[in-house]
């Protein structure tokens, strides 16, 4: 008898579970409606290229960054009443960006423009930005820096105090180090050695987001500021740029790389129809530096 009841239990909870099966909502991914996005900026004086153009992949999917560019869209800017058509292209130095193929065109000043998007399926996006005033240096960074053997009771020197040209149309601006090769660091050298590159290692970094960029991104409200020893990662070349971003771009950057949980809030989208996404503009300069290594 007990045997019986344990087998008319077992079966019982049997049919449970196929009808509970049977009455579950769908899968989320069944109901799942893509979205196109797109992270597009343009810089003064710069050519036209690094326009992203994307669609949004399903959470239960396992997320492949190859899988969300959109290769086929029909993407052009428009200079007042000029159409500049963009193309596609994906090699090693450009992964997935639209771009236009005339490289002789550059970014205006103090310019409207206008981005319009169009896909296959009918779909439409547009967006617009008006680029500042160029900015120029005032002081720039020196071209050689030795990183000092002791960044604890060292006083920032003057040495890395930067001042550029101010642009009263931007709420801030942003300063970007990036180091332009994390393997070699002797072939720069005169004369050249087989020296590699190493990281400047800072314990309290190892668990900080974004790790593993290559680029230290900070900001100032003023047109000068110094460039402390904690905005290189590495030793060796790196790119010092200060943007000077009008409100899209610099709302995109607020959102997207300060704080440790960034998350874009698409409320402040400037991209109109059916997307989201940002398309912004700043004025740039930029200047080469070379790290040193902290060693005798």
């Amino acid at each position: 008898m007990k045997g019986t009841g344990r087998l008319q239990l077992m079966a019982l909870a049997g049919c449970l579970l196929v009808v509970l099966s049977a009455c579950e909502d769908p899968i989320p991914e069944d109901n799942y409606v893509p979205l196109y996005v797109t992270e597009s900026f343009i810089y003064v004086d710069r050519p036209i290229e690094g326009l992203k153009v994307m669609v949004s992949q399903p959470v239960l999917d396992t997320f492949r960054y190859s899988n969300s560019i959109v290769r086929d869209a029909d993407v052009t800017i428009f200079e007042g009443a000029t159409p500049l058509r963009l193309e596609y292209r994906n090699d090693d130095d450009n992964v997935g960006d639209y771009y236009y193929p005339d490289d002789s065109y550059l970014v205006k000043p103090q310019t409207e423009y206008r981005l319009e998007i169009r896909f296959p399926d009918g779909s439409v996006m547009n967006g617009r930005t008006t680029t500042p005033n160029r900015i120029e240096w005032r002081t720039a960074p020196r071209e050689v820096l030795q990183y000092p053997l002791d960044t604890i009771n060292l006083d920032s020197p003057d040495s890395l105090d930067i001042k550029w040209t101010a642009e009263e149309t931007v709420p801030a601006y942003l300063i970007a180090v990036r180091c332009n090769d994390t393997l070699e660091y002797g072939r720069y050298l005169d004369p050249a050695t087989d020296e590699l590159n190493r990281r400047i290692y800072r314990f309290w970094e190892e668990d900080a987001p974004r790790f593993d960029e290559i680029t230290r991104w900070g900001f100032a409200t003023t047109n000068s500021s110094p460039v402390v020893w904690f905005a290189f990662k590495w030793f060796g070349r790196h790119t010092v740029t200060i943007y000077a971003p009008e409100d899209n771009m610099f709302d995109w950057f607020r959102l997207t790389h300060r704080g440790s949980s960034p998350e874009y809030n698409f409320l402040l989208s400037n991209i109109e129809g059916d997307g989201t996404g940002v398309f912004g503009s700043a004025s740039l300069v930029e200047s080469e530096v070379f790290m040193i290594k902290n060693q005798r």
